[in-house]
């Protein structure tokens, strides 16, 4: 059986989604809480881009793939013959190198359901993966990711998995401690959706390296400033993007720092901010836990963990944690 229908969850379009939460951004209601917003149709290009442009110093793509090969023989070894549908989740195109690496040690892939916000995002992945299971069946949904009420359909032993992204878009502060609360409340909300017995393997970059963190992200420039022309509220050109891992608070946080005072028009309420010169406007703050703060952090959030080990990339920054659901 396959089902190619693109299922349209959220109950208002993305821009005005889009607006109302920037708006919750410049009036400091919320931050650092954007990146979901970035992988979306008009951007996939730029993504693209900064990827061919930076593949040496974005080390999280080829490290994690490296990490995938390492360790998913033995994950697959735990379900032995038992048929499994495969939950991908997010974001972006990365589908054949990573989960299309991951269920060629699968023996019984009998569904593939696919979640992201982006069309072109799930259009590239079902595609990829008709090709590589096309005895299985496939469903695309478009969705939040982190959306409790979240449901898909499931046959077998469900097994998800979160390469690619960071689990967490912290609602917070850089300056704040680590931000266990908002991680549980995310993992959470996905551990909500899945069925109670269910696998969930993660990868997480634990890397603690300032200067290796800063480098790898602070070419997303372009990327980042997509944002910007979708509302008009701001010119891109009025910013500089900037990257910053704060060690205290385990936090890469992506900013636009303003060249001069600007005055910042809300669309969809009325009123103006104003931002003075060498102010930053953080939009995306994404967590690097440890390890063991991950492993506890993981546990607080309804999983038990099913390998005793925790695999690692040839340079030790990425993890692989096998979950399942309490």
């Amino acid at each position: 059986m396959t089902v190619l229908a693109l299922e349209k969850r959220a109950t208002r379009d993305f821009n005005s989604a889009y607006e109302h939460d920037f708006d919750d951004l410049i009036w400091g209601r919320r931050a650092g809480h954007m990146g979901h917003h970035e992988y979306v149709d008009r951007s996939m290009p730029l993504w693209t881009k900064f990827l061919e442009d930076n593949a040496t110093k974005y080390y999280t793509p080829g490290n994690e793939i490296d990490l995938i090969k390492r360790a998913a023989q033995a994950s697959a070894a735990l379900l032995g013959d038992r048929p499994v549908t495969l939950v991908s989740r997010g974001c972006g195109t990365k589908f054949l190198p990573k989960e299309g690496e991951l269920i060629q040690h699968f023996r019984n892939v009998v569904g593939v359901v696919y979640l992201d916000r982006s069309d072109a995002a799930l259009e590239q992945s079902i595609d990829e993966g008709r090709r590589l299971l096309p005895d299985a069946w496939h469903k695309a949904i478009r969705a939040d990711i982190f959306d409790p009420a979240l449901r898909y359909p499931v046959d077998g032993t469900e097994v998800g998995t979160s390469f690619g992204i960071t689990l967490l878009n912290i609602e917070g502060f850089p300056t704040a401690p680590p931000p266990k609360d908002a991680y549980v409340r995310n993992l959470s909300a996905i551990q909500a959706q899945m069925r109670t017995g269910a696998h969930f393997i993660m990868t997480a970059d634990h890397n603690q390296d300032r200067k290796s963190i800063e480098q790898a992200y602070a070419g997303q420039g372009d990327f980042a400033k997509d944002m910007l022309r979708r509302t008009g509220c701001m010119n891109p050109n009025d910013v500089d993007f900037i990257v910053k891992f704060h060690g205290f608070s385990r936090t890469l946080s992506h900013g636009f720092r303003f060249h001069e005072d600007t005055l910042v028009r809300s669309r969809s309420r009325s009123g103006l901010r104003n931002f003075r010169t060498g102010d930053t406007l953080w939009f995306n703050n994404s967590v690097k836990p440890t390890l063991a703060e991950t492993m506890e952090w993981n546990r607080s959030s309804g999983f038990t963990y099913a390998r005793p080990d925790i695999p690692m990339d040839a340079q030790a920054r990425l993890g692989w944690h096998h979950l399942i659901k309490n």
